[in-house]
């Protein structure tokens, strides 16, 4: 879609929802027509609207067709936001954090990160877990970063994966640390490409660190991080 008809769909779906929002569109003083049902579909055209909106702060904020303006890109997040856009309350959280066009402010970053995380947004479900893993703002909890990377893990997500691989490898205190579970997550994280936790499987079965030792899958696995460009891995394929 050219961006002069993307201009002309959003316009008539304000309009749309403008009018159903009235109850002119879905006939009001219709006994036909019940309140529920009216309600569906102001609620539909809502979401409609709430993805343009966020669709046009995505244009602002990469210079998509547009001048680049973090303003712009804010205010229209915002009000995608309030008509119950989920990934602009992610895209806020990121403005804030990242001080685009506003002053850093990790309090406000934490709070759209949040409301996001909570209806299921992964990338917004990572950076929680980040928060809790840090302690910014909140207090650090490396238990609670687990339960948020595990969220947007069990939809996928690799990044997700390959932080919950070194949660339980590398972070957790030494009683707490699970290798076995550690090298699940990575190896997940691997099978999508992940050059990081492609060369983590590596060592793992070069180790034998949650895993059965296998130079021949340490070797594989270094050889797919290193194919990648990953440095580290280069390095070990020589003698994997």
């Amino acid at each position: 879609m050219n961006k002069t008809s993307k201009g002309i769909s959003f316009i008539i779906i304000l309009i749309a929802g403008m009018i159903l929002a009235t109850g002119f569109a879905a006939g009001e003083g219709d006994p036909a027509v019940t309140p529920e049902i009216r309600d569906g579909f102001a609620n539909e055209d809502l979401s409609e609207i709430a993805q343009e909106e966020c669709n046009l702060g995505n244009c602002y904020l990469n210079g998509d067709g547009v001048e680049q303006d973090y303003e712009q890109a804010l205010s229209w997040y915002l009000q995608a936001a309030e008509h119950g856009s989920v990934e602009a309350m992610y895209r806020i959280g990121w403005i804030y954090e990242n001080e685009l066009g506003v002053e850093e402010n990790n309090e406000e970053a934490f709070k759209w990160y949040l409301m996001a995380a909570e209806q299921g947004y992964a990338e917004a479900q990572i950076h929680t877990g980040n928060f809790y893993y840090a302690g910014a703002v909140v207090e650090q909890d490396y238990i609670e970063a687990i339960e948020w990377y595990l969220k947007a893990a069990e939809q996928g997500n690799a990044e997700a994966q390959k932080y919950l691989g070194y949660m339980y490898v590398y972070v957790m205190d030494a009683g707490q640390r699970d290798y076995e579970e550690g090298f699940k997550w990575f190896l997940k994280a691997a099978e999508q490409g992940d050059a990081v936790a492609q060369r983590e499987a590596g060592y793992a079965y070069k180790t034998g660190t949650g895993v059965g030792q296998s130079y021949e899958e340490a070797f594989r696995w270094y050889l797919k991080a290193a194919e990648q460009g990953d440095a580290a891995a280069q390095s070990n394929v020589g003698y994997a």
